[in-house]
Order: structure tokens, then sequence, then C-alpha cells
């Protein structure tokens, strides 16, 4: 008894022991289970996993990949020192990366690629000064080579005009000190001599030169002006033949044409123009410096120029004062169109549906008497009699449809073109006349007899149909831009018989106006707005109007449709006017006017200063100097 007693004791406290290790056991999985989830959410957490891909992207040397891993990890986490760490050393390996790779790029002469691959490093890494020092060197030599074509290229266009000119004989240079007194009263031929003489030049007269008396009597002038106020006096010119000697020839229209000397020169335009503005310059050239041999030449886009030295060298100054380039203008055009179609059909309207399902508007009903054979009056029953009621068709439809239809395009247009926009459809009609076939196309009759007949000559032509915009812009000087806007807004309408032959008709919405905008302002060109309200009541008459009835022996159909078609113009300036190439200071004259010196010497009665053979710096001439 005591033993049993003894055992069972043991057995139970045996027994307490185990259930209190198996439930330290489940406590402490739990932990574990709990401690691993946590670890797992925690490894799984968006920074964790950018870190690991930007690590792995690391180890494999593609800096690229692990500099923007390492970010998002630097963003998700922004007070985690390691991930700050990793990503400033991604950054200076990805640096030093793209700088390796442009040197070797410009090792190899592949500049563009050099220049993509260190502005990469310099946008990587702000820091690094060599991706930033190699970047500014090929920039600057990218520039001087550009300058440098730009250079070459004006050059190349400026030696196509010089031309190929005779050659020039000038005279020895002319003292500028002028005379303190001359007087001289005699023939102008001696008169001549005598300032020649004082010039050291030698001259000459042409045989229908005839002398006539001459006083000067000058005071502080020079023997230039001196020689050109004798010219004007005796109505001659001079024309230099050797360096120390010049011809004296009488003024008239038949000796200017014998003894000038005339150039020819070709001038080229810097800019293409259209045919309009060519013969314009043409007609100034001819009215205001009155130069009759011009060819045009638009081929080669220059003007061919015949005439003395001086004109051609006007006529120069003129066309390169004409010929400049015109502003380009962008007008952005928006296009919005919106359609609305809404029908609403509600009644009850008599008809017959026939078996295949044709309807019969109408009211129709009938009474059929059809008896058996030998029936009386007193022996008729219901079998002998049937009637027709009149059928309906119910109708209840609403429709509601919308359509918007957007197009924004853009054009470029030069200034004083006109830019063209067509959105929509080419529509074909039919023009043409009929003649007669003269035997040819007869037709059969069915007796077999021909018929000739009538054949059709007929031509067609193409209607725009849809949003039609003619746009005309002209930049002004105070920078506004001045439009001439011409919009036709046109539809396809229900055909109609002309003749026999169905044509279709146009319906057609315009607008043309002025206005003035500032750039980048944008003004609504047209708000075209067409609203059309259709009702169409179909039924029994007097019973589809009563009131409250009408629904039940008519049918009524509404119908509204609207069309709103909006344009917005916005224009921008791309490209402002250029002046000319040249000014007239700039220009080279097409053949040098040389100026006659005169060294001067001891005249009677006439003070004159010693010489000075020193070049004098150019000197205008008078209208009666002649090369």
């Amino acid at each position: 008894m005591l033993s049993g007693n003894f055992f069972d004791h043991n057995t139970v406290y045996i027994s307490c022991c185990t259930f209190g290790r198996g439930l330290l056991m489940k406590r402490r999985v739990g932990g574990v289970l709990v401690l691993a989830g946590l670890l797992m959410c925690s490894a799984c957490a968006p920074g964790n996993v950018y870190f690991q891909k930007g690590r792995k992207a690391a180890y494999q040397k593609d800096w690229d990949t692990a500099l923007i891993n390492f970010e998002k990890a630097a963003q998700t986490q922004p007070e985690n020192a390691e991930f700050q760490l990793e990503e400033q050393h991604a950054r200076m390996e990805a640096a030093l990366f793209h700088l390796e790779q442009g040197k070797q790029f410009l090792r190899q002469q592949r500049v563009e690629q050099a220049i993509g691959e260190f502005q990469k490093a310099a946008s990587i890494d702000p820091s690094n000064l060599a991706a930033k020092q190699e970047l500014a060197r090929l920039l600057a030599k990218e520039v001087a080579v550009k300058q440098a074509h730009e250079k070459r290229l004006q050059q190349a266009l400026k030696a196509s005009e010089r031309q190929v000119q005779p050659s020039v004989v000038e005279l020895t240079p002319l003292p500028e000190e002028p005379l303190a007194h001359f007087r001289i009263s005699a023939d102008s031929k001696r008169v001549y001599e005598t300032l020649c003489k004082l010039a050291g030049l030698n001259v000459a007269f042409t045989s229908d030169f005839q002398a006539q008396p001459v006083s000067l009597d000058l005071n502080n002038v020079t023997i230039l002006n001196a020689l050109h106020l004798l010219a004007l006096q005796t109505h001659t010119f001079w024309k230099v033949i050797t360096a120390n000697t010049i011809l004296i020839v009488p003024d008239n229209p038949a000796n200017r044409r014998d003894y000038q000397t005339e150039v020819v020169r070709t001038v080229y335009l810097q800019n293409s123009m259209k045919p309009a503005d060519r013969t314009a310059i043409t007609t100034a050239l001819k009215q205001i410096l009155g130069i009759q041999r011009i060819i045009d030449n638009p081929d080669a886009n220059a003007i061919i120029i015949r005439d003395t030295p001086k004109k051609v060298q006007e006529a120069v100054d003129l066309i390169h004062d004409l010929d400049h380039g015109k502003a380009e203008i962008m007008m952005d055009i928006t296009v919005l169109e919106a359609d609305a179609d809404r029908v609403r059909e509600l009644g009850l309207t008599p008809a017959t549906v026939s078996p295949s399902g044709s309807v019969t508007k109408g009211l129709q009903g009938a009474a059929i008497f059809n008896p058996t054979s030998g029936a009386t009056l007193a022996h008729l029953s219901t079998n002998d009699f049937s009637l027709v009621v009149p059928s309906a068709v119910a109708t209840a439809i609403l429709n509601d449809s919308s359509t918007r239809i957007l197009q924004n395009p853009e054009v470029q247009v030069t200034d004083g073109d006109t830019a063209t926009l067509r959105i929509g459809s080419r529509i074909p009609y039919a023009t043409g006349s009929f003649l007669p076939s003269l035997g040819v196309g007869q037709t059969t009759t069915p007796g077999g007899a021909g018929v000739s007949g009538l054949i059709a000559n007929t031509q067609f032509q193409f209607q725009d149909v849809g949003v039609n915009v003619d746009l005309t812009p002209h930049l002004l000087p105070d920078g506004e831009i001045a439009i001439h806007a011409k919009i036709d807004i046109s539809s396809v309408q229900p055909s109609v018989e002309i003749a026999g032959v169905n044509e279709p008709t146009f319906g057609q919405r315009q607008i043309e106006h002025d206005i003035r905008l500032d750039e980048g302002q944008t003004s609504v060109l047209g708000g075209l707005l067409q609203t059309t309200d259709t009702t169409t009541v179909a039924g029994v008459p007097g019973l589809g109007s009563i009131p409250g009835l009408k629904y039940l022996f008519s049918d009524t159909k509404h119908e509204k449709q609207q069309t709103d078609v909006l344009i917005m113009l916005t224009p921008r300036v791309i490209r402002l006017p250029g002046p000319g190439v040249e000014t007239a200071a700039d220009q080279t004259p097409a053949r040098p006017v040389p100026k006659p010196a005169t060294p001067p010497s001891a005249a009677p009665a006439v003070p004159a200063p010693p010489a000075i053979p020193h070049p004098a710096p150019a000197s205008p001439q008078g209208p009666h100097q002649q090369q």
C-alpha cells in the first residue's frame, strides 16, 4: 500500500515535469519564429532590397546601376549611414568610370562620344574637376572648329563675288596741300595745261575738244578741286591714260559711251528670295540708279550688272541693303471641333406590319364575311365573320451622341509668306459637257436598230471640305505680329439634281480679318457655332393634335444638332530678321576709282607750295572724272 502510494506520487511528479518542459519548449520555439519573422520582414524592407541590388551591381562593376539602387535605398532610409557611404562610393566610382571611358573615346578620335562621357561624369560627381576640365577643353575646341568653319564658309561666299577686273591705271598721288591763291584768265586748253604742269601731269585733248575762254580766281583750293571746277565750267571730263597722263574729253552722251570704262559684276544674294522680291530689286536698280543692263540669274541666286564703276558700286550697296534675311514665325494652331446630336422620338403610329417585317404607315382595317355554303340568316355564327383590327407601331427612341476632334499642328512660315492648313477631305464633283458621239457608242434597241447616243465628256474638280486656314504673318518693328487670317469651315450638304446629275452641295462658314498679337499671345480666331433644331410629327390627322392623346395617334421626332468649331492661334518668333550681309561702308568697289595726283610746280603769277611726294588719302571724285 505504501509502495503503491509512493509509486503513484512519483508518477504524478514526472508527469508534471514533462508538461512544464513542453510548455517551455513551445514558448522558445514561438519566440524563435517571431524573431525569424522580424528578421525576414526587415530584410524585405524596400531600403534593404535596393541596398542588396546595389551591392550586387557594385560587385559586378556596374557602377551606374549600383548608384541608382544606393540612391533609392538612401531615400527610403535617410538616417542609415551605411547607405549614405555606399552611395558616395558608388558615385565616385561611376564618375571615374565615365571619365576613363571619355579618355578612351578621345584616344580613338571619337570626340562626340568623349564629350558625352565627360558630361555624364561631371553630372554624376560635380566635384570631379578632371571631368569638368576635359569637357570644357573639348567644348571650347568644338566652338573654335565651328567658328573656323563658319569663317571659311563666309570667305568662300565672299570669294565667289570677286570678279577678275581689267587692269586699273592709277595716277600718281595728289598732294593735299591747298593753293593759297590761283588766278588765271585764258582759254580752257591753256588752263588745263597750267594745272597739269602744277600737278606734274601730261595732258592730251580729243579732236573734238574746242577751247573756250575761262577765268578762275580761287583761294585755298587743292589742285584736284581746281580740276573739278574747271571740268564743270567747261563741260568736259577726263580719262586716265597712264599714271601721269589724262585725256580731256567734251562731255556728251556719245563721248560718255565711247570713253567711259565699264565693268561687269555678279552680285550673289545671301538669302533666298521669291521672284516678286527679285523683280523689285531689279526694278529699283533701273528706276533709281538708271542702270539698264541687268540680268537676274535665279539658278545662281545672283544679279549681273554692267555699268560704270561708280554706278556698279552704288548698285551693289543697294542690293545688299535690300538683301536681308526675313524673320521666321512658328504658328501654333489649335482646332477644336465639337459635334453633338440628340434625337428623341416618341409616339404610337398607325401602321400595318407585313409578315416580312415591312411597315406600311396608315390606318388600315377590314371586315370579312365568309359564310359556309347553305347557311341562312337564321343559322349564321361567329365563324362566318372576321374583323381586321387596325395595327400600330409604338416608337420610343432616345439617341444622344457627341464627338470631339482636336488638332494641334505647328506651321513654320517666313515673314510675309502664307501658311496654308487643310484639315478635312477633298470631295469630287463633276463638271463637263455632252458632245455628239458621231456614230460612236451606239446602243441597240430590242428590235435590233442602232441608236446614236451622246458621249459625256465629264471632268471632275475637287473641293476642300473641313477646316481650311490661311495665315500670313508679318513681324512689325515694335515686336508685334500682324496676321492676316482667312478661316473657311465647310461641310457636305445633301445632293441636288441638276440636269439629271446628282451634284453635292457644300455648306460654308468663312471669316477673313487682320489681327495684331504680341509674341506668345493666344487669340481665338473663330468660335463658329451652328445649331439645327428639327421637329417632325407623323400620325392621324386631327387625332394626332389632341393634347394628351396625340402620343396614341402620332409619332413626334425631335432632333437637335450642334456643331462648334474653335480655332486658337499663338505666334512665336523663332528667328529674327537679319540685316544685310555687308553694309555700304564694308563693300569692296567693283573697280578702284583712281584719283589724279598732281605734283605742283611753279606757274606764272601762282604761288605754289613745294611738292610733297607722299600718298594722299582717297578723295571724292566729281561727276566729270572718269577712268
